[in-house]
């Protein structure tokens, strides 16, 4: 009987391991993080050099620990006192992302993945999708460029066609050498290419926006 007992016990043990063993092996072949979020067609992570994005980041951060004194933040991060006193984003909060972004998870509903998400990413925009490719400036040296593209755009307009660019509609009577309404080809390129993008775009929508408004672009 003792013996039966002990070998049901050591079964058990070592049934334990295996499965451990398994789960542990499973989940090292889970992607990491910043793997996953690379797939993702409307967010992306936040890089080092995006003041922008942090600050958005960090502003949520301070206020969702609006209450919370040292020690008692979400994270825990070394340096924080306070959000009135913690004003300027910490590194640590930083850190704690780039490491985060290195972590494994089954799939985008991990709890993990999740709060990556909402703290260490932004949403994606049209740029993101055309990297590589620069928006034409609104400089004075490139007014001739867009002169050349304010006429050519205009011309695609038809009366069964409309402009292939929503932010970018110009009038009947719109002429290149008004400034004003040049500018609206100017600032409709600008908002166009900072669009977040919804993951339904097709091909050609972004194409059109890196042909009419990319500096790489010759028309």
């Amino acid at each position: 009987m003792k013996l039966a007992t002990v070998a049901g016990v050591t079964a058990g043990v070592g049934g334990a391991a295996i499965g451990g063993s398994i789960l542990l092996k499973n989940s090292n072949s889970y992607p990491a993080i910043e793997e996953l979020i690379s797939k993702s067609k409307t967010k992306i992570l936040v890089k080092d050099s995006d003041t922008k994005g942090w600050t958005a980041l960090w502003d949520v951060y301070k206020k969702e620990n609006t209450n919370n004194g040292l020690g008692k933040d979400t994270w825990r991060l070394e340096g924080w006192e306070s959000s009135s006193k913690t004003t300027n984003i910490l590194t640590s909060y930083k850190s704690k992302c780039f490491s985060l972004a290195k972590e494994k998870v089954k799939d985008a509903d991990d709890q993990k993945y999740k709060e990556f998400v909402s703290k260490c990413a932004r949403n994606k925009t049209v740029a993101d999708l055309l990297a590589g490719s620069t928006l034409l400036s609104s400089d004075a040296g490139n007014k001739e460029q867009w002169k050349e593209r304010f006429k050519k755009y205009k011309a695609l307009k038809t009366q069964n066609t409309s402009y292939p660019i929503k932010e970018i509609t110009l009038g009947d009577s719109d002429v290149e050498t008004d400034d004003q309404h040049l500018k609206k080809i100017q600032d409709g390129c600008d908002k166009a290419w900072n669009r977040e993008v919804d993951g339904t775009e097709s091909e050609q929508s972004i194409l059109d926006i890196k042909k009419w408004c990319s500096s790489e672009t010759t028309i």
